[in-house]
C-alpha cells in the first residue's frame, strides 16, 4: 500500500501529531558522522552492498 494511502487512513489528529513530532525530533550529533562515513565509503567504492539473500543468511546466523 502506498505511503499516501496509509496517511489517508490515519485519524487527522494522529497525523497532525506525527508532523510536529518529526519537526521536534533531532538526530544525535554522532549520527551525522556515521552518515558522512557511509557516503565517503560509497563514493570511494569501499562500501559493500548485500543482496537480499545475503542479508537473510547474515540475519539468520
Amino acid at each position: 500500500m502506498p505511503t499516501a494511502t496509509h496517511r489517508d487512513l490515519l485519524d487527522p489528529a494522529t497525523l497532525a501529531g506525527m508532523g510536529s513530532l518529526a519537526q521536534d525530533t533531532k538526530s544525535p550529533g554522532w549520527y551525522g558522522k556515521v552518515l558522512a562515513e557511509r557516503r565517503r565509503k560509497i563514493k570511494s567504492g569501499e562500501a559493500r552492498f548485500l543482496t537480499m539473500d545475503e542479508l537473510r543468511r547474515r540475519l539468520l546466523k
